[in-house]
């Protein structure tokens, strides 16, 4: 790669990124402008290659110019930094957690500049502080918007499969971790823990609790819950919701419910 194009196509990575997630990724401009393969980026995640910079097809010196581009690029566009653990893939409950690792040397400096990600945190207000409507968009200036949903697991993969093909959503990764994205912008981004517990429900005294679950509205429950059982959910023994709704437990024991619409 001839040093005079990396700014480019560095730049152009940071933007589409930016862009479509609202974040960019050192690990993704590696493959944006061509020097990791897909391939060789999840034997990576897999922990099948002892450390990313030796499958990258480019010289120490010129991954440090990509490294530096992303930074110049991050500062001028005012970016926020998010440092990342990357963590192998598929790891269960059990163990210690594997932390991956970016350079041959192990400097935390290197490892740092690329588990760094970049987040645009930009938010219209008004100087006095006050929110108005936008009444073209419907939304109010200084609104506080959902960003991301982080489901604890002892999957991530598991249940990015088992969501996507539940809701018809993309599969993707974010912040290095599997997730799946709505149409509408709306991410569930699974995060596996090595102490992870499955929560009891209904509710008993002294277990782990669901704190949370999900309503999902569908045209047709019956249809949806055969659907969800050949994805790997279970229908709970107990139910509440008559023919209004069913309350189901993902691979991971989170409950959930399928709802009729209307």
């Amino acid at each position: 790669m001839k040093r005079e194009n990396i700014t480019g196509l560095v730049h152009n990575s940071m933007y589409q990124q930016i862009k479509k997630n609202g974040y960019a990724a050192p690990v993704q401009v590696l493959m944006d402008v061509g020097v990791l393969c897909k391939e060789d980026y999840e034997k990576w995640r897999a922990s099948r290659v002892d450390y990313l910079e030796r499958v990258c097809s480019v010289n120490l010196s010129q991954l440090s110019a990509i490294i530096r581009e992303i930074r110049n690029y991050a500062k001028k566009s005012s970016l926020k930094e998010s440092w990342t653990c990357y963590k192998k893939w598929g790891q269960k409950k059990q163990g210690r957690t594997e932390v991956l690792q970016f350079s041959k040397s192990g400097d935390p400096q290197i490892e740092r500049a690329y588990a760094t990600h970049y987040l645009d945190t930009k938010l219209v207000r008004r100087g006095d502080g006050k929110q108005k409507t936008d009444e073209k968009e419907g939304k109010m200036e200084g609104e506080v918007l959902l960003g991301n949903v982080m489901i604890d697991c002892d999957d991530g993969k598991t249940l990015q499969k088992f969501y996507g093909k539940l809701l018809g959503w993309e599969m993707c990764e974010m912040f290095g971790k599997p997730a799946v994205r709505s149409l509408s912008g709306v991410v569930f981004l699974f995060a596996e823990e090595a102490d992870y517990s499955r929560p009891t429900w209904p509710e008993e005294k002294g277990k782990q609790q669901k704190q949370m679950h999900f309503d999902f509205q569908v045209d047709n429950v019956t249809e949806m819950v055969g659907k969800a059982e050949t994805l790997g959910a279970v229908k709970a023994d107990i139910q509440f919701g008559g023919k209004d709704f069913v309350t189901m437990f993902d691979p991971a024991g989170h409950p959930f419910c399928l709802c009729q619409k209307g």
